[in-house]
């Protein structure tokens, strides 16, 4: 059996939730308005919808059997592309009374009616469920309604959605379509907690926290391997250093405490200076470093002493 997608696990939990009864009819606008499209015909006027779940063109049924005697629904599955769609046709006497009454006015597609919160919050669960989509959080932070023809409409709804939940909603449109998307793990789980979604928010915010536990383990991964190159190459250049002075003129002619660095780096170079500090029982790396500084220049001038000794001897 074919594993649920994460959007299909959130419209699962959707589509389970109690109807409500006194704003059902907010959530039918959210379908139609994402989803809808009139089909004028001899036999009549009719509603299309087409969904891409059985789970949601169960729920919409559902909800249109609550208008009771005004609407007749036929039910048909169609093949787009090699996926399933299933698509519901309303028949309706009086089209326009009809749309009227969930706020889509034919003659204004961009009207938007107003709404208190509850009935809002039932005209964007329609909207999700029959347009809407949201990403593993494992892979991506990404929640989007996707419309045929959205308009000004995905704009007032995202201002809405913006000052209601105090979330970054954006929208963006093309020839073909328009969407209205969240890019933010917080604004995604407020969206999904303020149309109903509960055990998918807590799977939801459960999965946030495993990918911010990879991403921080592979920060520190990366840092303790940048810190081991970084360690290592300049590890060699010290060593390099001091063995090319003790070829020329022994590690013993290094002043004392210049010797003590000398000698403990040869000894153990895979120690950073933080460790070799430690090793020599002082308070700051910054001694260390000054030290290998020092043996640095030493070594420099030694080889510039050589190169002008060998240089004479080719005139």
């Amino acid at each position: 059996m074919k594993r649920m997608s994460f959007s299909e696990e959130i419209k699962s939990e959707l589509v389970n939730l109690e109807i409500d009864e006194k704003h059902f009819h907010h959530e039918i606008a959210g379908f139609i308005k994402a989803r809808g499209k009139l089909i004028i015909s001899k036999d009549g006027d009719r509603l299309s919808i087409v969904l891409s779940s059985p789970y949601t063109a169960h729920r919409f049924r559902m909800l249109m059997n609550m208008e009771g005697e005004r609407s007749e629904i036929f039910f048909s599955t169609i093949s787009r592309l090699g996926r399933k769609s299933y698509m519901i046709l309303v028949q309706i006497d009086d089209i326009n009374d009809f749309l009227r009454k969930y706020g889509i006015h034919l003659d204004d597609p961009e009207y938007l009616p107003s709404m208190d919160v509850e009935a809002f919050r039932n005209f964007m669960r329609g909207m999700f469920l029959s347009a809407g989509s949201v990403n593993d959080p494992t892979k991506s932070y990404s929640l989007e309604i996707s419309m045929m023809e959205g308009g000004s409409i995905l704009d007032d709804i995202a201002e809405m959605l913006s000052k209601m939940l105090k979330i970054n909603v954006g929208t963006s449109r093309s020839p073909v379509r328009s969407r209205l998307y969240i890019k933010s793990g917080k604004g995604i789980v407020k969206f999904l907690e303020f149309i109903g979604v509960v055990r998918g928010v807590i799977r939801y915010r459960s999965l946030m926290e495993q990918r911010k536990i990879k991403a921080d383990v592979l920060r520190t991964v990366n840092f303790i391997s940048a810190n081991a190159r970084r360690t290592g190459i300049s590890s060699k250049k010290q060593v390099d250093a001091i063995r090319y002075i003790d070829r020329m003129v022994g590690i013993d002619s290094l002043p004392g405490d210049l010797r003590e660095v000398a000698i403990l780096r040869l000894k153990n170079m895979e120690l950073s200076l933080r460790e070799l500090a430690d090793k020599l029982g002082l308070e700051s790396k910054s001694v260390v470093q000054n030290k290998m500084n020092r043996i640095l220049k030493i070594a420099e001038k030694l080889k510039k002493m050589e190169d002008g000794t060998n240089r004479g001897a080719g005139l």
